[in-house]
């Protein structure tokens, strides 16, 4: 079973660089690693050790800057997004496997 940590993220259709300054440069955000949290969190031999990744995780949101969160926010939902959709694909995948052509 796929858990996913319980974060703010954008609304629907939110962005968070609507005003951008001529000179923003993408290579300029922070890079957050939402996977590797992730996988950690799907091989934890216990709640107890996914709590611990989960609060890691937390505490490293509450460190960040406005800004920071904002990007912040804006990776977690697109990787939140993609992982959706790969589970659902994965699901259809298989669950097709029991129905007739």
């Amino acid at each position: 079973m796929v858990k996913f940590i319980n974060l703010q993220v954008l609304p629907a259709g939110g962005s968070c660089r609507q005003n951008l300054p001529d000179n923003f440069n993408k290579a300029d955000m922070p890079e957050f690693d939402f996977k590797r949290f992730h996988i950690r969190s799907m091989n934890a031999g216990s709640d107890e050790e996914r709590g611990a990744i989960n609060q890691e995780l937390k505490d490293l949101y509450a460190s960040l800057s406005e800004e920071d969160k904002k990007d912040f926010n804006e990776q977690l939902q697109k990787f939140l997004t993609t992982q959706v959709a790969r589970i659902k694909s994965d699901y259809e995948s298989v669950h097709g496997l029991n129905r007739p052509n």
